[in-house]
């Protein structure tokens, strides 16, 4: 029958009715003498009073004692709740009481035992005559269906008339009995306070599923084993009521202990496993096998639920969960060697929620602490603490986003500032070709501007042998010197092309004077082709020997003399030549080309020494000669200087260090 459900007068006018035909019935007898401390008035008592302190206690010898050994066997003593103690064991205790109803009514009280997974409790109710009137039987054993009081506690109805009195036989078995508990309860306010606490749960579910199918939409793995965590915590502690398997899934009555316990078991191990994701710990091969080990054993605890017995299974639990705790104290120096931001926000919570567990399970193990109910405190720390995780690991989350967009950031300006680098070389390297390319061009442009003045020079002589037989020695000799100086500049051109340095430092000794008189001869003949008189001035002694490069002095001299021969028209060319000694100084040669052609302007003489510049597009020649000897006496050491009036001429003067030669007699 469903008292749960009964109003009061109908419950009681039943139950008198019952009690009337059980009496009426043959019954075994029971002592006369009063039971427990005293007699108890469940009229006079407060509802949810504590009843164990009115009662006595003995402890069976064995765990299949019957009721005649029940009622016969001693010692009994005072309950106490120390006697009354038998963690994760089998044990087999018998309780006593006398009550009575002092009021003028009918009385339907429950006795509401704690833990209420207490594996079978018979109660006997015998009359002041000593006739067992009445047995009930509950606990995991008995189906919630056929039990009295079916709300899913372990309760036994009381039911008396006005001013009966009653003797009360209680057996109790359990595989773990930490403590006892016995309340008188009334119906109506205990069935009141069920459905408070049912509406509870329900509200902490619903809370808790919401924060779960968010946590999925975010597709984090991290984030759902969080949630599912907080889940399987409160399915552990919400069973502590019953309140999946008695109200939210009644086909799981029977197996309310096997609930329990596989959550207990999955808690620590998904506490384990989200610590790991959440602090973000890399972990060896050896530790990941540690983890699914681990899961692995866990999943084997739960189904062994159903084979071993809750006293086995218990002790095994016991042992697992604090290798989960010692195994996440292992992690701690792993975590703190982590620099993340927000790494030590998260491993305090964790440490938290670690050090209440950690004293729940050694309550639980040395049994001096321990809740049988839903602790709702507990909830509201372990989902605080949860969401505190959740909101901590989102930001590091959000962080680290932050963190590579600026680290991508400024890789990108990195690689902008490379390609901007890389460009720049490549366009050195292009300029480089560029002036390369063009150095070779103003070479080649060098060579044939300097193959010109020999050839006019060889042409002119061999014209002369022709006509003046008297001077073909002389014209030998020049046209012989003009082609071993072209023969040089055909060597250079050709090392050049082979990518060969030219030696800039070539020095030997040079015969000043025969050099002289080569320039001489063909500066008369390059100052014929205009009409030009062509005259040599010795301003000053001058050494038979100096030391310099032969081809690279010829070069500038022979540009200023056909640069001066270009543009001047019947007019005169002079070469002077002098000697400047300075006491502490190098010696050096002074070389002039005076001329009275047109003269440059001073506007021009800033850009003469320009390749390829020329005063004006009517001008003969490719505008080299002066850039070439300007270039060529700057590699000597010396300096090249032009002063020139419009109309009047230009003063070419061309100042070069030497040192004087040594003169070797010939053996």
């Amino acid at each position: 029958m469903n008292l749960r459900s009964f109003p009061g007068q109908r419950t009681a006018a039943f139950l008198m009715l019952l009690i009337g035909l059980l009496a009426s019935l043959p019954g075994q007898t029971a002592p006369q003498q009063p039971w427990g401390t005293q007699v108890v008035d469940l009229a006079m008592l407060a509802n949810g009073q504590e009843l164990l302190s009115y009662m006595e206690v003995r402890k069976a010898t064995h765990t299949g004692e019957n009721l005649e050994e029940g009622l016969n066997g001693k010692p009994w003593q005072k309950a106490t709740s120390n006697a009354l103690k038998a963690p994760r064991q089998h044990s087999v205790y018998w309780l006593r009481a006398t009550f009575q109803n002092s009021s003028q009514r009918a009385l339907t009280q429950w006795l509401v035992f704690e833990p209420w997974r207490l594996n079978r409790l018979d109660a006997y109710v015998f009359s002041e005559r000593g006739e067992l009137i009445w047995k009930d039987s509950t606990g995991l054993e008995i189906p919630q269906q056929e039990r009295s009081v079916d709300n899913g506690k372990t309760a036994i109805p009381v039911a008396m008339a006005p001013g009966e009195q009653q003797r009360l036989l209680i057996r109790v078995y359990s595989d773990s009995l930490p403590f006892l508990s016995i309340r008188n309860q009334n119906p109506v306010a205990y069935t009141r306070q069920l459905d408070a606490n049912e509406s509870r749960h329900i509200a902490f579910l619903a809370g808790i599923t919401i924060l779960l199918f968010v946590l999925a939409l975010q597709l984090n793995k991290t984030l759902l084993i969080t949630g599912v965590w907080l889940l399987v915590a409160f399915i552990f502690e919400s069973e502590k009521d019953g309140f999946f398997s008695t109200f939210l899934l009644p086909g799981l009555s029977d197996y309310s202990a096997n609930l329990r316990v596989s959550a207990w078991f999955f808690t620590e191990y998904l506490f384990l496993v989200t610590s790991v994701l959440l602090l973000k710990l890399p972990l060896s091969r050896a530790w990941r096998g540690y983890l699914i080990l681990a899961g692995s054993a866990t999943a084997l605890m739960s189904l062994l639920t159903f084979v071993l017995d809750g006293a086995q299974i218990r002790n095994l639990g016991v042992i697992m969960t604090a290798g989960f705790a010692i195994s996440w104290l292992l992690l701690v120096p792993k975590a703190l060697s982590n620099p993340q931001k927000g790494q030590k926000v998260v491993l305090s919570l964790l440490a938290t929620y670690w050090a209440v567990s950690a004293f729940l399970l050694a309550g639980y193990t040395f049994n001096f602490y321990y809740t049988s109910a839903f602790a709702a405190a507990r909830i509201y720390a372990e989902s605080a603490i949860a969401l505190a995780l959740i909101a901590t690991y989102t930001w590091q989350q959000k962080h680290q986003v932050a963190e590579a967009q600026q680290a991508v950031k400024s890789q990108r300006q990195r690689l902008e500032m490379s390609v901007k680098d890389r460009t720049r070389s490549l366009d050195r390297a292009l300029n480089t070709a560029k002036k390369e390319n063009r150095a070779k061009v103003d070479f080649l442009a060098q060579i044939t501007h300097d193959l010109r003045a020999p050839l006019s020079t060889i042409i002119g002589y061999t014209r002369l042998r022709k006509s003046t037989p008297d001077a073909v020695p002389m014209a030998d000799q020049v046209i012989e010197d003009r082609a071993t100086y072209m023969l040089t500049l055909i060597d250079g051109l050709v090392n050049y092309a082979r990518d060969i340095a030219p030696s800039q430092d070539e020095v030997r000794d040079i015969y000043l004077t025969t050099l002289i008189d080569n320039l001489v001869y063909q500066g008369h003949i390059l100052a014929n082709r205009n009409q030009n008189t062509f005259q040599l001035d010795i301003e000053t002694e001058i050494p038979t020997l100096i030391r310099s490069n032969s081809t690279q002095l010829q070069r500038i001299l022979l540009n200023l003399i056909e640069n001066a021969a270009k543009y001047t028209q019947n007019g005169s060319i002079v070469l002077s030549v002098a000697m400047n000694v300075t006491p502490g100084n190098t010696p050096s040669m002074v070389f002039r080309v005076i001329d009275t052609g047109c003269g440059i302007s001073e506007e021009d003489l800033k850009k003469i020494y320009v390749p390829f510049f020329m005063t004006s597009d009517s001008n003969p020649g490719a505008g080299l000669g002066l850039p070439i000897a300007f270039e060529l006496a700057k590699s000597l050491g010396g300096q090249l200087e032009l002063d020139s009036q419009p109309g009047e001429g230009t003063t070419a003067t061309c100042t070069l260090p030497c040192d004087l030669g040594e003169i070797r007699e010939q053996l």
